[in-house]
């Protein structure tokens, strides 16, 4: 079982990321704001997140790009390095976007919306899949 957070700007689309993954045995969170994630991501000394499945863009809070950079600025040991993000487009810049996480330390892959469960699980499972080869090592 896994601890997944899922941050959208839109509640219906978080609460429906988390309805899709949570009858796969993991424990999901959510919220709709990047300042709302930091919080729960700071809060969980003890319990870390394994995967981060974000929305590129997060209206009033930036591009998820900000808030990883944030986020592993801040609170750099509890920050989840599996990073899924979803988005219904994708910028010019998004190939140049993904190889810069890649430099700072995370895992990303993209998916674009609508979301069907068919390919969420299967990323889901592959990014956790190179979590537990990292900490087997």
């Amino acid at each position: 079982m896994a601890r997944i957070l899922v941050v959208d700007d839109e509640q219906e689309v978080a609460m429906m990321i988390t309805r899709m993954i949570k009858p796969f045995g993991h424990w999901v969170d959510f919220v709709c704001s990047i300042p709302d994630a930091l919080i729960l991501v700071q809060g969980s000394v003890g319990q870390p997140f394994d995967l981060l499945v974000t929305d590129h863009d997060i209206k009033e809070s930036g591009t998820c790009f900000d808030f990883l950079t944030r986020g592993l600025s801040e609170c750099p040991d509890l920050f989840p390095r599996r990073v899924l993000v979803m988005s219904g487009f994708f910028p010019d810049d998004m190939d140049e976007q993904m190889a810069s996480l890649c430099e700072q330390g995370f895992i990303p892959l993209c998916m674009q919306k609508p979301v069907h469960l068919s390919i969420l699980i299967p990323f889901v499972n592959c990014l956790l899949s190179l979590h537990r080869v990292e900490a087997a090592e």
